[in-house]
């Protein structure tokens, strides 16, 4: 076809491409501040042109497809940035709350309560008769015991709160999951047909970029669509999506394990280190039971040296007296360990913290009675002596572990073996903070180099705008004077 006919041919070509691609660019731009929108770009191509002795006619050119514009090297950037944030941003919100447990800057903390519990002792050392001074050394262990009763517990609560998190992050890994593979099978069916399916592919990458901020994962694709690992586990091939299950560790806490198609199951708790799941793991098994062993350190070493010297180095063999001139009395107990009250056997300091008390009146293990001074302030053993009530260096003894540095302390008194717990706590928050500050940062620059690529820009697409109209204008004027040209060669006819 050539001649005016040919004219309108390439007018009409050229006003669907015009079209196409106006239509192209005000998607982009209605899309410009969608995250997970990739820019549009339509492929022109020129249409087989007519061969007319001596000449080949152009017939004008065609949109053939609209591609997005992405950079994969890149993509992968992103995702695994967002499994960097996820895992950062966790592990600064973990530390945060263990650093609100252990901060006493507000008052009311271990520091605090330590302070009052030597400075309890020094007024009866002062005047060991003094019933007042005696039963405020009650009030203050109690205070002491509490203390430390409610930051093992609050450090355990963490740890159920990281086990929750862990439950709803395997639920939204296997929905997600689900999501990709349905969006895998409709990629492969409509790209079959020839059509690039870019609303999918960029609603599968924000997908995938989710996945990543919960657990770290790797992808490439197949003509099947996106597989997705889990360090070498696969989550979603093709439109079969796998699955996660929780499982029961003895511990109390729980694992994960992967489920196959025939109910297979591996356990990859140990696989998972990035993403949030990554560090709700750390925070839980590796974090938190860091300084809940710190802390049982500091109260089971509490127990022993104070019971040592209050009861007596041996069974039977005490030299510590009350007002009533007894002995073989315990202060402290740890109620986990009511066999070994004077922790001679005990090899584990698991739970000292939690289990920390004033030791009860009387208790009988395996036929042997033992006796404390329960809430009994003449029962404290500040003498060294019978009937010596003002005698005070079992007291001073007492108090003397204050100031003793201990090698079951890494060779710190009590006080300053907290305050250098305290130190750490705040030393590892900084830098968790650090880290996660310094991650924003980076993912925030690779979002901005995929945008460079792949982000819309309203400046070049109203450029294009005006391209396209003017390219739509110019072809409707070929049509019309491809008109007028054939109502010329008619009215010469006629």
């Amino acid at each position: 076809m050539h001649g005016i006919y040919g004219l309108i041919d390439i007018g009409i070509s050229t006003f669907r491409a015009s079209q196409t691609a106006l239509m192209a660019t005000g998607d982009n731009i209605s899309n410009a501040n969608n995250p997970d929108f990739t820019r549009r770009r339509v492929v022109f191509q020129e249409k087989p042109p007519i061969l007319s002795l001596p000449i080949l006619i152009g017939r004008g050119a065609e949109v053939i497809k609209i591609s997005r514009v992405y950079d994969s090297f890149l993509g992968q950037r992103w995702l695994q940035e967002e499994m960097n944030m996820g895992y950062h941003n966790v592990k600064k919100y973990g530390l945060s709350r263990i650093d609100t447990i252990f901060n006493d800057t507000q008052g009311g903390g271990l520091s605090e309560a330590l302070d009052a519990f030597w400075e309890a002792w020094e007024e009866v050392s002062t005047d060991p008769t003094n019933i007042v001074s005696r039963q405020n050394l009650l009030y203050k262990t109690q205070s002491l015991c509490d203390t430390f009763h409610k930051m093992s517990k609050d450090l355990k609560e963490i740890q159920t709160d990281m086990d929750t998190e862990i439950e709803n992050a395997v639920i939204r890994i296997n929905d997600l999951a689900k999501q990709i593979a349905y969006l895998n099978e409709q990629v492969q069916a409509i790209e079959i047909k020839g059509v690039e399916a870019n609303n999918f592919r960029d609603r599968r990458d924000a997908l995938i970029r989710k996945l990543g901020q919960l657990a770290n994962i790797t992808t490439f694709e197949t003509k099947e669509g996106v597989t997705v690992l889990i360090d070498g586990a696969p989550l979603v091939e093709g439109k079969n999506a796998y699955s996660l299950e929780l499982k029961a560790e003895t511990d109390g806490h729980y694992g994960i394990n992967w489920v196959g198609e025939d109910g297979t199951k591996i356990d990859i708790t140990n696989r998972i280190n990035n993403g949030k799941i990554g560090a709700y793991l750390e925070i839980r098994d590796e974090v938190v039971p860091q300084y809940l062993n710190e802390l049982d350190k500091l109260a089971f070493q509490l127990v022993k040296q104070i019971n040592t010297i209050h009861y007596g180095n041996d069974y039977g063999n005490s030299d510590a007296y009350d007002l009533n001139s007894d002995n073989e009395r315990f202060f402290f107990v740890l109620n986990n360990h009511l066999d070994d009250p004077l922790l001679k056997t005990t090899t584990g300091i698991a739970g000292a913290a939690t289990h920390i008390d004033l030791a009860p009146e009387e208790w009988t293990v395996s036929g042997t009675t033992y006796y404390g001074i329960d809430s009994h302030p003449e029962r404290i053993a500040a003498a060294s002596a019978p009937e010596e009530p003002s005698n005070n260096e079992k007291a001073l003894e007492i108090l003397n572990l204050k100031k003793t540095s201990l090698s079951e302390l890494n060779n710190a008194t009590f006080n300053d073996f907290y305050h250098s717990l305290i130190g750490k706590v705040g030393t590892e928050t900084d830098e968790a903070k650090a880290n996660y500050d310094h991650q924003k940062m980076v993912l925030d620059e690779t979002k901005k180099d995929f945008d460079t690529v792949s982000g819309v820009s309203l400046d070049e697409e109203s450029a294009n705008l005006i391209r396209f109209q003017q390219m739509y204008n110019a072809s409707a004027k070929l049509i019309n004077i491809a008109d007028e040209m054939m109502k010329t060669l008619i009215n010469l006819g006629a």
